[in-house]
């Protein structure tokens, strides 16, 4: 079997860095509820749909509003307006990524929705320095179901020992590493490229 072929990078909090207690807030703020509400809200069947691509843009938002009831209104440019705030481009990510050797195939695979992508796509152009982008909103899979794993390896054309995949959640490293990608937590960039030179894909 031949090495690595290909590298998977999470998008939140490893290549865009999230400041969730900052959206926490604003939404807060937005909605007149506390923190712990909110919270569970982020961890609703709402939330997850939207992430599986289960529910378009529109229809999120007027299940949020029902969720958090009368006196709540919502729209696209409001939550573009937070998340524009909350998203942080980690450079040093970027460059690593820039470094990587040409023969090595990038890609992005993140569980997210056509919101935070949309926000994204219109901060930075980020996204034509990868291969590939697998999005759970497109795929209708998320981390850590093993299918997205393997939807991915069909794809790239490669058996899982062949690809290194970075996130920053331990449930997800370790589904992927069972699955039998090489895997990385994320914790900085000065890891990350000692992690990727010691795999001999990086310049």
């Amino acid at each position: 079997m031949a090495g690595i072929k290909a590298v998977l990078l999470d998008l939140g909090n490893v290549l865009v860095k999230v400041n969730k207690k900052m959206a926490l807030q604003e939404f807060s703020r937005l909605t007149g509820f506390p923190v712990p509400r909110l919270l569970s809200f982020l961890e609703s069947k709402i939330e997850k749909d939207f992430e599986l691509g289960l529910i378009s843009t529109r229809e999120y938002i007027r299940k949020v509003e029902e969720f958090f009831g009368v006196g709540v209104k919502l729209d696209v440019e409001t939550l573009f307006s937070i998340w524009d705030k909350c998203f942080e481009l980690d450079e040093m990510v970027l460059s690593i990524v820039g470094g990587l050797n040409g023969e090595v195939t990038k890609g992005i695979l993140s569980n997210t929705n056509s919101l935070h992508i949309e926000v994204v796509r219109k901060k930075w152009e980020i996204f034509d320095n990868f291969d590939y982008l697998f999005f759970s909103y497109e795929i209708g899979y998320a981390k850590p179901d093993r299918r997205i794993y393997q939807f991915v390896a069909e794809k790239l054309g490669v058996v899982p020992e062949q690809v290194i995949f970075i996130d920053d959640l331990e449930e997800n490293v370790s589904s992927a590493k069972e699955f039998g990608f090489v895997t990385h937590l994320f914790e900085n960039w000065g890891k990350l490229l000692n992690f990727l030179r010691n795999h001999g894909v990086i310049y």
